[in-house]
């Protein structure tokens, strides 16, 4: 005799439920216990969140001030924020592009000067440089001595 445990699972098959009998389908479909475990979770779920709100409403502080509820509205108990639609000038937004043209401008300045002054403990390891790295020195000494020249024959006219 095979005990319960060997069967095989595929042996073992879904226990149906029955269905809504004829005289009762006026009343909608019949509540499988599937269903009901769902709906249950989400009943208790839904009791334990609206008693946490409870507690902390019971535990807050009636007291509690700060200057900045000076300036704040709410509707219904939800606060209400100023800046959501609102759109910027366009001399706000012409600054603000300016500002981060200067900033990318600045970070690829710092990151030419970063490449090419390694820190001094590797400026002067004793370590072969890869070809890869000479020809990117060379390339970036080109573009500066482009610049050089640039700026000199602009001084001169």
């Amino acid at each position: 005799m095979v005990s319960s445990s060997a069967k095989s699972p595929v042996q073992t098959r879904e226990h149906r439920e029955r269905g809504q009998p004829l005289e009762r389908q006026k009343l909608g479909i019949l509540e499988k216990k599937k269903d009901y475990v769902v709906r249950a979770k989400n009943y208790h779920t839904k009791r334990l969140r609206v008693e946490r709100l409870k507690e902390k409403a019971k535990d807050r502080n009636k007291d509690e001030f700060y200057y900045a509820m000076n300036n704040q509205k709410t509707d219904r108990g939800v606060h209400i924020s100023y800046r959501e639609n609102q759109s910027l000038t366009t001399e706000i937004a012409k600054v603000l592009k300016a500002q981060d043209a200067n900033y990318i401008r600045t970070m690829k300045r710092a990151n030419l000067k970063v490449s090419l002054f390694p820190p001094a403990a590797k400026r002067f390891a004793l370590t072969r440089i890869p070809h890869q790295r000479i020809a990117s020195l060379k390339s970036q000494l080109m573009i500066l001595a482009d610049l050089v020249r640039t700026n000199s024959k602009m001084d001169e006219e």
